[in-house]
């Protein structure tokens, strides 16, 4: 069965919006939606915890998910536990996790429930802005999927995710390269080399298994977070790493990452080094494509 697409609701605008990009997700994807809401202390994570009409809730969440997207399966999960544990379990087995601009008031301070989740997910963590509509609604603006590759960031991670994103969707694949990044080691060798050559070599790969899709990369010395922040205003779509949590076993993302999550310019795809479904998709890569040259 091909795993769900899962999105967290708590009836603020934050989880509506992240409804409503989930369903499309799930869509695109062919696979089911399944709708949680978590009723413990930090079940809602906007506001100061409340009573929520747990049943009302998830109904008119069901009926809004149909409305937006043909689906042919939704499922509706109530559990009594933290919101960021119980997406961080069923992430697990999921397509990507899906949330709104949440904060958690069970901890203190309040913080970020996307960080928290992003540093420590099995899935894509993809986080939604408030107001956000669906990319049949975008007001004019270009519905390419950006990418952007990081400082030390997992580039084989974000650009096979960022890849089948702009390929499910038909739209181009716009990757934004940092040429003053730290050089990133090589895999096997041990031979570090810029990152630009790096991002191209990948690319490669990527357009190997995505023939049809159109890939445009872009090559900058700015600072990662203010041209991510620029590229994000332009795209219905932005995939970023997160080695950060993996290198310093922080329980948040790192600083540029986190910048991103906190100007939320359009949805902010924020994928692990470790993510199970892009080790098997490099491995496949690597099973039928040989060392390819750079895309020059």
């Amino acid at each position: 069965m091909t795993a769900p697409v899962i999105v967290g609701v708590d009836g603020s605008a934050g989880s509506a919006a992240a409804l409503r990009w989930a369903a499309e997700a799930a869509a695109m994807r062919g696979t089911r939606l399944v709708i949680v809401h978590a009723i413990s202390a930090d079940a809602s994570p906007i506001h100061e915890p409340e009573i929520v009409d747990t049943a009302a809730l998830l109904d008119e969440a069901a009926r809004t998910a149909c409305d937006v997207a043909a689906l042919d399966e939704v499922e509706t999960l109530i559990r009594d536990e933290p919101i960021l544990d119980c997406l961080l379990s069923l992430s697990r087995n999921a397509a990507l996790i899906v949330v709104g601009a949440m904060k958690m008031h069970a901890v203190s301070p309040p913080e970020s429930l996307a960080k928290r989740l992003a540093s420590r997910a099995a899935s894509p963590v993809v986080v939604v802005p408030a107001g956000f509509h669906t990319t049949a609604t975008l007001d004019g603006r270009p519905p390419h999927v950006a990418a952007g590759v990081l400082p030390a960031a997992p580039e084989r991670h974000v650009l096979g995710y960022a890849a089948d994103e702009a390929a499910l969707r038909h739209v181009t694949l716009k990757v934004i390269a940092c040429a003053g990044a730290t050089p990133v080691s090589s895999e096997g060798g041990g031979v570090s080399k810029p990152l630009p050559t790096v991002a191209r070599q990948l690319l490669a790969e990527v357009a190997a298994t995505h023939p049809s899709l159109q890939i445009d990369l872009s090559v900058t010395a700015e600072a990662p977070d203010t041209v991510l922040l620029a590229a994000g205003r332009e795209a219905s779509l932005l995939v970023v790493g997160n080695s950060h949590a993996a290198r310093t076993s922080s329980a948040t993302t790192g600083p540029i990452t986190s910048a991103l999550l906190d100007a939320l310019p359009c949805p902010v795809a924020v994928i692990g080094p470790h993510n199970p479904a892009m080790v098997r998709f490099w491995d496949s890569v690597a099973s039928r494509v040989s060392k390819p040259n750079a895309l020059d």
